[in-house]
This record gives C-alpha cells, sequence and structure tokens, in this order.
C-alpha cells in the first residue's frame, strides 16, 4: 500500500472519529444551530458573496483575534508560503485598518473571537466572529482551504464561483490564520507548506486541534 494511500485512510478514519465525537459534543452541550439568513455581516464590504440557504452549526472553536489576518500571499501557497501585510480579515471592518495590527481597531473586536459555522446543506465552513455575549456577525459565508503547515492554515474567504482559485479576485480573499505553535500577532512571516491533502488533515482538523474549547477537546480524546 503506497503511504498516500495510507495517509488518506488514517485522514478518513480520523474525520470518522471526529464526528462521532461531534455527534456527542452536540447530545451533551447543546450546540448552537443558527440561520445563516439571520447573521448580519461583520462590514460592509463592496463584495457580495450570496449566503448559503439554511442552518449550521457553531463549531467549538476559539480563535483569538489576533491570529487571523487578512494578507498579501504568494499563489498557489505552497510549497512555501509567504504573507506580508498582514490587516484584518476582509470581512471584518477591513476598511479600517490601514495601520498596524492592534494600534486603533474597532472598538466591537474587543471581548469577541473568530469562529467557525457548519452549513448542515453542505458541509461547507463559514467563518464568523463571535462576541463574548454570544451574538455573531459574517466575516465569510463560505471559505476555502489552500494550504497548511503544523503553524499556519492559508485559505481563501468567499471564494469564487470556480473554487480556491476560480472566479473574483483569483477566487476570494487571501487569509492566514497562526497556529498555536507560533505567537500570535501582525508580523509577516515564510512557512514551508504544502496541500490540505498531502498533509493529511482537513481545514476543521486542523481548526480543532489547535483551537478547540474544552468540551470538544475532551470528548475526541476519549
Amino acid at each position: 500500500m503506497c503511504n498516500y494511500t495510507l495517509l488518506h485512510i488514517l485522514s478518513n478514519f480520523s474525520f470518522q472519529l471526529y464526528n462521532t465525537a461531534l455527534r456527542k459534543y452536540r447530545k451533551k452541550a447543546n450546540a448552537k444551530i443558527i440561520n445563516i439568513a439571520d447573521v448580519p455581516k461583520c462590514s460592509d464590504t463592496f463584495w457580495e458573496h450570496p449566503p448559503p440557504a439554511g442552518d449550521a452549526e457553531v463549531l467549538p472553536l476559539n480563535i483569538a483575534i489576533d491570529r487571523a489576518f487578512d494578507v498579501q500571499w504568494n499563489p498557489p501557497g505552497y510549497p512555501t508560503l509567504e504573507a506580508s501585510w498582514l490587516q484584518t480579515p476582509f470581512g471584518d471592518d477591513w476598511g479600517d485598518y490601514d495601520e498596524a495590527w492592534g494600534r486603533d481597531g474597532p472598538v466591537d473586536h474587543l471581548g469577541s473571537h473568530y469562529n467557525f459555522v457548519r452549513h448542515h446543506k453542505d458541509g461547507k465552513l463559514g467563518m464568523v466572529r463571535e462576541k463574548d455575549d454570544g451574538s455573531l456577525c459574517s466575516v465569510f459565508h463560505e471559505v476555502a482551504f489552500i494550504s497548511v503547515s503544523d503553524d499556519v492554515l492559508m485559505m481563501n474567504g468567499d471564494p469564487g464561483p470556480e473554487g480556491a482559485y476560480g472566479g473574483y479576485a483569483g477566487g476570494g480573499f487571501g487569509t492566514l490564520i497562526k497556529g498555536v505553535s507560533i505567537p500570535s500577532g501582525s508580523e509577516d512571516g515564510s512557512w514551508n507548506t504544502t496541500t490540505l491533502e498531502e498533509y493529511g488533515e482537513s481545514g476543521l482538523q486542523w481548526l480543532l486541534k489547535n483551537f478547540a474549547t474544552d468540551e470538544i477537546t475532551t470528548i475526541a480524546t476519549e
């Protein structure tokens, strides 16, 4: 059996374990279900990506505000990803951030974190900002993961109709998430990366590994 086939089998098995854990989490913790149409946008950007129909589940993730950024990058983003000019994600008051991160950001960024929702209709993920009071606003209705390493996850927010590289502006808005293995903050960086297929984890698995809340972490390791 080739290494790629074995990696694919292990990845599928790991994802099945995650789904089992997530079902337990839903039952135990009464997971939050939302109607996407009821979630306002975080900012009035000019790019209008149509929201998917139906409802979605708010995932058990807590991603610090200073770990997710709109970036200038070098498609396709692997085997080396170079990211510069790190700013607030485009769909989250992007126009208010033409200064270095952390100096004069919008007040409502305080007391909030980033999260993802999983659409029940097609299983795709969308990015949201979640405030301490539990209210949500939509950063991206949909994301397409591009490249990954142990330290970072690269994705396009609101990709075009042809996927990660098709459609408007090369397929969406390049967005970088810094994992917990490296310092947070808006410093530029360069990382050795690969595709998610070669890495052997989905974008969701990477997010859970780095940012899952205590509840899902406990269940997933049982």
